[in-house]
């Protein structure tokens, strides 16, 4: 959509902005309401710099997760007008910080076919 955006600010594809949107798969009214959201600012900018803000605080503090920025935003104000959770691991993800946690493997033991089977097991 960036590219039909870029199109059409240029002047050079308002009259084919139908041809563009059904080259790329969209419709037409998606691509405006993305242009007339691209104008607004992010709604949780503010909640952003707390946390730009957070981190830079201190050296550990970049390793912070969501539940501990959470916290912390819950002590800066106790009043508590801050944001679940959930989306504040959505703007992490957003600015970058947070990343997804690697998962650990379920077992370290792999199966050797070549070894005998215990006396219990044969019939």
């Amino acid at each position: 959509m960036k590219f039909l955006a870029q199109k059409v600010s240029d002047g050079n594809g308002k009259q084919h902005v139908t041809r563009y949107c059904r080259w790329l798969g969209i419709s037409r009214q998606g691509f405006y309401k993305f242009m007339k959201a691209s104008n607004k600012p992010w709604k949780h900018a503010a909640i952003a710099q707390e946390i730009r803000d957070i981190i830079a605080e201190d050296d550990w503090n970049d390793n912070y997760g969501k539940k501990r920025i959470w916290e912390a935003l819950l002590l800066k104000h106790p009043d508590g007008d801050i944001p679940s959770i959930t989306t504040i691991y959505r703007i992490l993800t957003k600015m970058g910080i947070i990343r997804k946690a690697k998962k650990k493997p379920n077992g370290i033991t792999k199966a050797d076919k070549n070894s005998r089977k215990s006396d219990t097991h044969s019939a």
